[in-house]
């Protein structure tokens, strides 16, 4: 069995037709304030085929912070002004990473943060 390297949550933001631009440019600096919370990174991704699925990820050591995140002041404040843009139920599901790299520059060696047996 491959060691967890860290705990990922993900929201899968179901969005409401023609308001997927105006949602991912807002909702963006609320998606960076994790960082505030200690996240050790985060991630808002767009489907490039159903430009209606919205994924967001947020690297958390514990529940605690995602917590103190997700339910804080700022955030309630953000999901309220933008209903209508996005389904409810909203819900978030806690991932195990159990591998994940990336370059740190352009021309960078790849960081590697899990090894794999290959």
């Amino acid at each position: 069995m491959s060691e967890v390297s860290g705990k990922a949550v993900e929201v899968i933001w179901s969005l409401t037709p023609f308001r997927s631009d105006e949602f991912v440019d807002k909702w963006a600096p609320y998606a960076a304030l994790a960082i505030n919370y200690g996240a050790k990174g985060y991630l808002l991704t767009r489907q490039a085929d159903d430009e209606l699925i919205v994924k967001q990820y947020a690297f958390f050591e514990n529940k605690a912070d995602w917590d103190r995140y997700w339910n804080s002041e700022a955030l309630c404040e953000g999901r309220a002004s933008l209903m209508g843009h996005y389904v409810v139920p909203l819900l978030y599901t806690w991932q195990e990473v159990h591998a994940h790299g990336h370059v740190e520059a352009p021309g960078g060696e790849a960081a590697v943060a899990a090894s794999a047996d290959v």
